[in-house]
C-alpha cells in the first residue's frame, strides 16, 4: 500500500503475487472448480467492475483485469460510469462488486494509506472512501498504535504487520503506482521538488541570460532538465 517515494516504504517486502494456479486452487476450495483446458466451471455469475468512463480505467485496466481473471473462471462485467455516477455508486454500501481505485496521498506518511481507505472508521453507508467496506480488528489496532507511536523501528514493525493483512485478505488488489515527471529549464533555480509539495516555488528565481540561450534553437544550447516529482500514488 505504501509507495516507494513515502518514508516508511520497506522495499523488501513481498506483496502480492500474480499466481493462477493459487488462484485456481482458493477457487475450487470455494466450491467453484475451473478447468482451463476445456474453461468449464468456474464462478457461475459476473461480476461487474465499475469504472470512470473517462480513464485508463475503462480503456485498459478494465479489460485486462477481465482478460487475467477469466483465466481462473471469473466473468468481469465492465460497467461505464460518468465521474459523479462512478463516485456514488463506489462509495455505497453493496452498489459495487468490484472497480478501479486509486489514493493520491495528502501527506508523505503510511498512516495516508491506511486509515481513510482501509480501517473500519472510515466505513460509512454512503460517500465512503473505505470502497471495500474492508474491516479488520487486527489492522484497525495497529493503526490506532502507529498513528501515534514515536520510535520509528516500532512503527514500521506496524505498518509492516499491515501491509501482510492487505497483501493476504485483498480488499485491494494493488496493481500499479504512479511517478510524475516535471520538466524544468536550466534558468530556473533553486526550485524543490520534495515529498510534501506537488509545486514549492517560494525561493524560485530566474536568470535572464541562461533564459535568452535556452530560447535559441535547440542545436545552439538550448535544454531542458527532468525531475521526478516525488508524490506516491496507489
Amino acid at each position: 500500500m505504501v509507495p516507494p517515494a513515502v518514508p516508511g516504504y520497506d522495499p523488501t517486502f513481498v506483496g502480492q503475487k500474480y499466481d493462477v494456479a493459487a488462484a485456481l486452487e482458493h477457487l475450487k476450495n470455494a466450491g467453484f472448480p475451473y478447468d482451463p483446458a476445456t474453461k468449464k466451471g468456474g464462478y457461475p455469475h459476473p461480476v461487474q467492475y465499475l469504472c470512470n468512463s473517462r480513464s485508463l480505467a475503462c480503456d485498459t485496466f478494465g479489460p485486462l483485469a477481465a482478460q487475467q481473471v477469466a483465466k481462473v473462471g471469473f466473468q468481469l462485467e465492465i460497467k461505464q460510469l460518468n465521474w459523479p455516477a462512478f463516485l456514488a455508486q463506489q462509495s455505497k454500501r453493496n452498489t459495487a462488486p468490484s472497480g478501479y481505485g486509486g489514493w493520491s496521498m495528502d501527506f508523505p506518511d503510511p498512516s495516508d494509506f491506511f486509515e481513510p481507505i482501509l480501517s473500519t472508521e472510515a466505513i460509512q453507508d454512503e460517500d465512503c472512501q473505505n470502497a471495500a467496506f474492508f474491516s479488520n480488528p487486527e489492522l484497525d489496532t495497529l493503526l490506532k498504535k502507529a498513528h501515534h507511536e514515536l520510535d520509528p523501528l516500532a512503527r514500521a514493525l506496524l505498518y509492516h504487520r499491515s501491509e501482510e493483512i492487505v497483501r493476504d485478505q485483498a480488499p485491494w488488489a494493488i496493481g500499479v503506482g504512479q511517478q510524475y515527471y516535471e520538466v524544468v529549464q536550466p534558468y530556473v533555480h533553486d526550485y524543490k521538488v520534495d515529498k510534501a509539495h506537488s509545486e514549492d516555488v517560494r525561493y524560485v528565481w530566474l536568470d535572464q541570460a541562461e533564459q535568452k540561450q535556452a530560447r535559441r534553437p535547440m542545436q545552439k544550447g538550448g535544454r531542458a532538465l527532468a525531475l521526478i516529482r516525488p508524490w506516491g500514488r496507489r
